[in-house]
């Protein structure tokens, strides 16, 4: 037995009336997870992504940030990790 493969666009357009436009756009790419945000998130000077600020806290029992950022970037995506774990510079920072 055979089977034409035809993709979900491809059949509903072939039975469309002529001058009707179909647009398409992709959903969530896995069930129970939510869309991502990388082209709708600007930095104020304009650059795609936001601006993430990394501090140093007082010392290694502390919660208590230090009131001078370690590190600034701009992030191009939302679906990340962020380690717990701190990278080198964080740890040295506040001593």
């Amino acid at each position: 037995m055979l089977y034409d493969i035809v993709m979900v666009t491809n059949g509903f357009t072939a039975v469309l009336p002529e001058g009707v436009e179909m647009l398409y756009s992709e959903g969530t790419s896995t069930y129970m997870e939510r869309p991502t945000l990388d082209y709708e998130l600007f930095t104020p000077s304009g650059e795609r992504g936001w601006t993430s600020t990394w501090y140093a806290h007082q010392d290694d029992e502390s919660m208590t940030a230090l009131n001078t950022p370690y590190s600034t970037r701009v992030v191009d995506e939302t679906r990340i990790f962020i380690s717990t774990s701190a990278p080198r510079a964080s740890r040295d920072a506040g001593r």
